[in-house]
């Protein structure tokens, strides 16, 4: 920094205006640079004024503050406007009364003082606080400036921006401050907007096939948009009151006016050179642009955040990471972008996968692992570039899980599996009633495992509905890494219509059974299999079929310094990020439905070098613990066994990186993510392979809210609030609805489940074709229990 920003505690105002009028000068030696670059030594300029700034009290910071805003305010009055000097006194007087009076020393004083006087002060700050941050001068002059403009490309953007053309970044700019002022065409089939578009306040869909050659724009209007709301016809028909009129299609990066066989050419065409209602030329300042790369390329960038699905609306992007809520590494070395930062992966790479050892290299799911010495927490500074949040499915609504008195119930008999083609399950609209229906398996041979856990699975609602509405059909990931495609996801939304067409039958599952054999040779005889095995296996490869990111090339590895940050952060902070970053190659409903997240962290006793990996999960296997002193165990007993500090010592012990030798190392577990659905297995057999038939309370309910870390600081809790909440706030309460079964040892056993059927069958009892309806939930909680499923409520 060539900038040297000094201050006089006798004499603040003075200081904070040369301080201020140095960085100005200094930034303005480099005018024919781009605004984007600008833009960042501007920003650097400002974290330098921070980091500098000597240490003073409430009242001295209340000074500059004041000094610089005045100063911001008489920038916008000269003509031409100071953009740089405005620039650098707002945001230092931003960062002052946002990020730093509130830490200086006596600021708590004033905080619900008895003194009227300090109340009085109190006061001043907190107008001035909501008046700079409300200042609505920013947002109209100063951001278009550095980020809206049509100026100051970066060298990257520079080609995928022209008279026509406009690129994701630039559109997520102009939809964030001026809402109002866009209008969006999304120019494919109305069954592709339907199923996904972009969520913006003013969209409509004109479909190609429906503007014609050489049609004028009143044609378009009264002709290709006959079928239209009245709401898109009306904001169509205003197209020319909007300052920014763009078009996007799935994936177009280039147009030739002169053809129009193109139907994209022809729309553009259309509302330009043949536009007699509403000429929007190209010089028009409502002229028509075209989103670069289209939909495919806002994927690509902001995974599907602003993105409204047939799901659901998903999550809305994360706010802007500049001023107060930002992010920044406390070393020149680091990168302090964290948005380039979420986007390196894991520090395991995926492995190659063949068929016969799917489930073997997809159960275990990516990890991150990193070692360096404890310190202090990294200072989170100014970032000027906006990150916006990935998605996340819309919470699927449940009925509660309640136990009811018994009854039982005859099966009609359906000896085969097939499909009805008077029947589309995409046609199907599948209630909560409908979906708790109650249907046999029958047992292939030692098919027992199978049926059990299709049956739970089954028992989830939103994931059975997924099935029968056709829902998945657009995610299936042909190309993925296991190299299934989509064979799994096919073949279990058969069965799920099967299942579902034929209640209170029973049907027989020989064509997933034979499709899960193609994909792993484990399960292509009919021998007992290990039923919980069997879940991952499925949940693993469902997951692979549905990944919309499952193809996408591994990312950029972390530096050996960004690690050593990362180890520095608050454990809720850094699973969040990694979390994130996890997402950026494995995003699907399974995903959204059933993963969770845990930090296994290695503590070297000697000197305190530590090692966090974050682990996703489907299905948690917990201990059952064999040395507690209590007649009864519960399943929290299992949590804590599965949570506590381990000692590791001998040949167990970790070679510390930082010591170069191995040392006594402190282990432990913290669970970092609840999914919405839980899956519990309960590790039932030992590594003899013998079983452990302890009884484990697991009742109805269950509240893991205390398992959660908590968020340590009001910075930590300022940052976490900049990305998707993705529902991991507490409580996390849970109803138990499905239970499988295994009676018998390791060699010789049998599988049944128990799920919840709502409230009118309740609590049903599946062995393979037998149903019993009505069962007590006395009988649902015993010694036999393998795997538990929870929702949470």
């Amino acid at each position: 920094m060539s900038t040297t920003i000094t201050t006089s505690s006798t004499n603040t105002t003075n200081s904070s205006t040369t301080s201020t009028t140095t960085a100005a000068t200094t930034a303005t030696t480099t005018t024919s640079i781009s605004r984007q670059t600008q833009l960042k030594q501007l920003t650097e300029l400002v974290d330098s004024f921070l980091r500098d700034v000597e240490r003073k009290d409430f009242k001295q910071y209340m000074d500059i503050v004041m000094n610089n805003y005045a100063n911001y305010k008489d920038c916008l009055k000269k003509r031409p406007i100071d953009y740089k000097a405005a620039f650098l006194n707002y945001n230092i007087a931003h960062e002052l009364i946002v990020k730093v009076i509130p830490t200086s020393s006596g600021f708590k004083s004033f905080v619900n003082s008895s003194s009227k006087r300090k109340r009085d002060i109190y006061d001043v700050y907190k107008n001035w606080k909501q008046t700079i941050i409300n200042d609505d001068s920013y947002l109209k002059t100063i951001v278009p400036y550095y980020i809206v403009s049509s100026k100051g490309l970066n060298e990257e953007e520079e080609e995928e921006d022209s008279n026509i053309f406009i690129n994701v970044q630039k559109l997520y700019q102009i939809d964030k401050y001026y809402p109002d002022d866009l209008l969006i065409i999304d120019y494919r089939p109305k069954n592709e907007f339907n199923k996904s578009h972009l969520d913006v306040k003013n969209i409509i869909n004109i479909e190609p096939i429906s503007v014609r050659s050489n049609y004028k724009d009143f044609e378009v209007e009264n002709n290709s948009m006959i079928t239209s709301n009245n709401n898109e016809r009306q904001l169509f028909h205003n197209r020319s009151k909007f300052k920014y009129l763009v078009i996007y299609d799935f994936n177009s990066t280039m147009i030739d006016i002169m053809d129009e066989d193109d139907s994209l050419t022809r729309l553009f065409n259309s509302l330009t050179k043949r536009a007699f209602d509403q000429p929007l030329t190209l010089n028009n300042r409502s002229s028509p642009l075209i989103l670069y790369g289209g939909l495919k390329a806002w994927i690509e960038k902001f995974a599907l955040s602003k993105i409204v699905h047939q799901h659901g609306e998903l999550k809305k992007p994360m706010k802007s990471l500049n001023r107060s809520n930002s992010f920044n590494f406390n070393s020149n070395k680091l990168n302090s972008n964290l948005n380039e930062y979420l986007s390196r992966p894991n520090s395991v790479d995926f492995n190659q996968h063949q068929k016969d050892k799917l489930y073997n290299q997809t159960s275990r799911l990516h990890q991150i692992s990193i070692s360096r010495p404890n310190s202090s927490q990294p200072s989170f500074l100014l970032s000027s570039s906006p990150i916006p949040k990935s998605s996340s499915f819309h919470k699927s609504v449940q009925t509660p899980f309640q136990p009811f008195k018994p009854s039982s119930s005859p099966i009609k008999y359906n000896d085969v599996e097939s499909d009805n083609p008077l029947l589309n399950p995409t046609n199907i609209n599948a209630t909560l009633i409908d979906l708790h229906c109650t249907t046999g398996l029958q047992n292939l041979g030692n098919s027992c495992y199978m049926n059990s856990i299709i049956q739970c699975l089954l028992g989830t609602p939103p994931l059975f509905k997924m099935f029968l509405q056709g829902d998945y059909k657009q995610h299936i990931n042909i190309n993925n890494r296991l190299g299934s495609k989509g064979l799994m996801t096919n073949s279990f939304s058969k069965l799920a219509f099967n299942i579902y067409n034929h209640k209170n039958s029973v049907v027989q599952p020989l064509e997933f059974k034979r499709s899960i054999g193609v994909l792993s040779s484990q399960f292509k005889n009919f021998d007992q299999q290990d039923s919980s095995e069997f879940l991952s296996f499925v949940l693993d490869t469902l997951h692979e079929d549905l990944n919309t990111f499952g193809s996408y090339p591994k990312l950029k590895e972390l530096s050996k310094d960004e690690e050593q940050e990362r180890e520095k952060l608050p454990i809720r902070l850094a699973s969040t990020i990694e979390w994130e970053r996890y997402l950026k190659l494995n995003f699907s409903s399974i995903v959204d439905l059933f993963q969770g997240q845990y930090s296994s962290q290695l503590k070297c006793s000697t000197c305190g070098t530590t090692s966090t990996t974050f682990q996703s999960f489907t299905t948690l296997s917990l201990p059952i613990p064999e040395n507690l002193i209590k007649s009864k165990i519960d399943l929290y007993d299992c949590f804590n066994e599965f949570t506590k500090s381990e000692t590791l010592d001998d040949e167990d012990s970790w070679n510390c990186p930082h010591c170069k030798k191995k040392v006594k190392t402190f282990k432990k577990i913290t669970i970092t993510r609840l999914p919405k659905n839980l899956i519990v297995h309960l590790k039932r057999f030992d590594p003899n392979l013998s079983k452990i038939n302890k009884f484990v309370d697991y009742s109805k309910d269950l509240d893991l809210t205390s398992y959660w870390p908590t968020i340590s600081s009001d910075k930590e809790r300022e940052q976490i609030e900049s990305f998707p909440p993705r529902d991991q706030s507490p409580p996390f309460k849970y109803s138990l609805y499905g239970v499988s079964m295994h009676m018998g040892n390791f060699s010789n056993g049998h599988y049944t489940s128990y799920v919840w059927k709502g409230t009118k069958d309740k609590w049903c009892y599946f062995d393979d074709s037998r149903i019993v309806k009505n069962c007590k939930v006395e009988g649902i909680i015993n010694s036999n229990a393998y795997v538990l499923f929870y929702a949470r409520t």
